[in-house]
Formats: C-alpha cells, sequence, structure tokens
C-alpha cells in the first residue's frame, strides 16, 4: 500500500506542475487520464495517515520521537531552501527561516500537520476515556462538521482544515481499534476494489461535464463534491 500511494503521490505532483498536460491534445482519453494521475495523490495521502495513526493510537508518546521527526524534517527542508536562495531559483531568505521551522511555518504540509497531530496525542488520548457511547456520538459530529460540510461548501484548504482531519483520523481509527475491530472485520480485497471503483465513478462525474455540451443541473452538483474529494 505504501509503495502504491508514493507513486499516486509522484504522478499527482508530475501532472499537476510539471506542465506535461498541455503536450497532449485535448480529448476525453486525455482528460480522463490527467484526473485519473492527478487526483490519487489526495487518496494516496490519507492512506499514509491511516497507515501512521493505526500505530501511533497505541503507542507510548515519547518526546524524542517528535523531536526526532522535527529535525529529520529540517534536514531535508532547509539545505534545499538555500541551494534555491543561492541559486536565485525563486526562492526568497523567509524559504530558509521556513526551512529551519517545519513545525511552525508549514513549508511541507503533511509533515507538520502529523509533527502536530503527534504533539497533542497525549491530549487526544484522554478523549478515548469517555465511553463507547460518547465517543461514538463525538464522531457523528465531527463528521458532519469536518466531512460534510467541507464537501457542500467549498473551503481552500487550509492549516485549520487539514489539522482538524487529522484529528477525526485518529479519533476515529482508535475508537475503530477500542470498540470495532473484533467486532466488525473487512476484506481487504473487496475494501480494495470497492475504493478503485469509488475513485473511478468519482473521476466520471468530474470530467462528465467538461465533455458535455450541457449537463445536467445534478451532474454539475456532485461534479462540484467530486472536484472537493
Amino acid at each position: 500500500m505504501r509503495i502504491i500511494a508514493m507513486g499516486l503521490i509522484i504522478a499527482g505532483h508530475f501532472v499537476g506542475q510539471s506542465g506535461i498536460v498541455y503536450q497532449f491534445e485535448d480529448n476525453i482519453r486525455t482528460t480522463f487520464l490527467v484526473a485519473l494521475l492527478s487526483h490519487g495523490h489526495r487518496i494516496a495521502v490519507n492512506v499514509f495517515l491511516f497507515l501512521g495513526v493505526w500505530f501511533m493510537v497505541d503507542s507510548e508518546f515519547k518526546t524524542r520521537r517528535l523531536t526526532q521527526l522535527y529535525f529529520n524534517i529540517a534536514f531535508f527542508t532547509t539545505p534545499i531552501s538555500i541551494l534555491v536562495y543561492v541559486a536565485g531559483e525563486a526562492g526568497a531568505i523567509s524559504d530558509v527561516v521556513h526551512g529551519l521551522f517545519p513545525f511552525f511555518c508549514y513549508p511541507v504540509w503533511f509533515a507538520a500537520m502529523y509533527l502536530s497531530l503527534l504533539a497533542i496525542s497525549p491530549w487526544l488520548q484522554k478523549v478515548f476515556d469517555m465511553g463507547e457511547k460518547q465517543l461514538s456520538s463525538l464522531l457523528v459530529v465531527l463528521f458532519i462538521c469536518i466531512c460534510i460540510m467541507s464537501t457542500i461548501h467549498y473551503r481552500s484548504d487550509s492549516w485549520i482544515d487539514s489539522f482538524t482531519w487529522f484529528i477525526f483520523v485518529y479519533l476515529f481509527v482508535g475508537y475503530y481499534k477500542r470498540f470495532l475491530s473484533e467486532k466488525i472485520m473487512f476484506s481487504p480485497q473487496k475494501v480494495f476494489a470497492l475504493g478503485g471503483g469509488m475513485y473511478l465513478l468519482l473521476i466520471v462525474i468530474q470530467i462528465y461535464p467538461s465533455i458535455t455540451p450541457e449537463p445536467s443541473m445534478y451532474f454539475r452538483f456532485f461534479s462540484r463534491l467530486a472536484e472537493n474529494y
């Protein structure tokens, strides 16, 4: 899963930032291929998140782990920022400073969110003490506020949007492992097939208005929802 997720992340960034899409003829096949390759990284990032949280919810918090991850990120972001600045490739001194403080300055969004989640995990652990019924009610409220509302009402990505989603995933995974893992079992093959089918369906819904002269009101609505995913 990690290998597939990494491939989707690379494909998404390559298609979205390389400009290669402008080298091909604009037709239905190209539109579908671009959508297929450019949106998978959203799912892939969540695969990494769920895998990390799966082990995080049961592990003991250690400050050393937080600081080690922090300096691992800074080790990569700082030299790259300095090289870009020295080479004059649209770099600024502020980028170097951001590289020194990846936890606060948000140069690498996933790493910053994961560090933030790791830092507050001891307090999130206390939420699991509230009991199954109370926690399930809390998750329903959070699902409505974080997932459904952000799907219906478009929002641009921001720190608080991503951070609240990471918190929701942490609580959801912890709830499943503590209260549902022995009651509800999923077949990995069926889940993988269902997820792939849903992804293809969302892509078709999204690109349909662009290849149809006058799409119906319903297709325009669901296309907007698909773009948010």
